[in-house]
């Protein structure tokens, strides 16, 4: 029963609503109807006009929000201290669009979160279309810049958790993308970036203490294995197990050797090399391979002349040989 007619706006309703808890307070307009009702769970405000209703009700445990439009909409931003949640095991959508038509983020009652997708089937799974990604880091965040030129200035990790039952908290392994100061000594304001890959060796410490890292990509797209400064496209600090090397475009294989006007070196000449130097001509010494490094390639084909030369030496020889014993048996006879 209407016990009271109240002209008064909006912001006075609803101090009206916090002062009659046991009352229902209906709003048609710009007029509120109070009536009296008995039980705290029913309807506790009422806005209503032609295009439909909102409704706020109060029980025990919750408090709702009833419409029976498609959506809410809001004109500033929605500041909230709590939680936002679902009350039951059910999902979480954000959508944007024309009626909240596309969804861009869902949260699974699983745990699984989804960008772009409705169906996370990861922990994170991202939809990214072509020419979509990722990005990680701030934009216009230059990190340190007051650094020497090519000093690191900044650092951006992916970590992946390890495991020791006493110290939960352990990274097992990193990827990291490092910028390194391409301007001037003490102003990095352009900077490069390269990648580290990290492994945890031991699993003894916590956080980061046992991450060791074991391949670098530089910026000038050399990747290093056992060096963090590499100089080479593959630069390698230790022992390299293959199954199968295979080198291409070699540009001067020595056959040439075997062409009729090839000058064969004199062994006599060979001999006094070797007394004079203690190698062979056209190899490196054992001083030269300790100071610069060995060039496979190189020698390689250093080595496949003095095989080809040693060749034409052995022939030479038999030559000789078959001479000798043809006039030795001539002698005899």
């Amino acid at each position: 029963m209407k016990t009271k007619i109240l002209k008064i706006s909006l912001l006075l309703s609803v101090s009206l609503l916090c002062m009659t808890k046991t009352h229902a307070v209906n709003l048609i307009c710009d007029t509120i109807y109070v009536t009296n009702i008995k039980s705290t769970t029913q309807k506790a405000l009422n806005f209503k006009n032609s295009y439909g209703y909102i409704e706020f009700c109060q029980g025990s445990y919750l408090a709702t929000i009833n419409t029976d439009r498609d959506a809410f909409s809001f004109t500033k931003p929605i500041l909230i201290t709590g939680q936002i949640g679902t009350l039951s095991p059910s999902d979480l959508s954000f959508a944007t669009g024309p009626a909240t038509s596309f969804t861009r983020l869902m949260l699974k009652s699983s745990g699984n979160v989804g960008i772009g997708t409705v169906s996370p089937t990861n922990r994170l799974d991202v939809a990214a279309l072509n020419g979509e990604g990722i990005r990680i880091g701030k934009l216009g965040d230059g990190g340190v810049t007051a650094i020497p030129l090519n000093a690191q200035s900044a650092q951006l990790n992916i970590d992946f958790t390890g495991y020791r039952n006493t110290l939960p908290d352990q990274i097992g392994a990193r990827i990291s993308a490092l910028r390194f100061n391409n301007w001037n000594a003490g102003e990095s304001y352009i900077q490069k970036t390269g990648l580290s890959f990290s492994t945890n060796p031991s699993g003894i410490h916590a956080g980061i203490t046992d991450l060791v890292e074991r391949m670098r990509i530089s910026p000038e797209g050399n990747i290093g294995i056992g060096t963090i400064n590499p100089q080479y496209l593959l630069d390698v600090k230790g022992t390299i197990r293959a199954t199968e090397i295979r080198i291409v475009s070699i540009d001067s294989i020595p056959d040439y050797v075997f062409e009729s006007d090839y000058n064969l070196p004199k062994l006599t000449d060979v001999y006094a090399y070797i007394q004079a130097n203690k190698h062979l001509p056209n190899v490196p010494s054992a001083s030269e391979v300790k100071e610069n490094g060995m060039n496979m390639v190189d020698m390689q084909v250093k080595m496949l002349r003095k095989v080809e030369e040693l060749t034409l030496y052995v022939i030479n020889q038999q030559k000789e040989i078959e001479e000798l014993k043809q006039a030795l048996a001539k002698a005899k006879n």
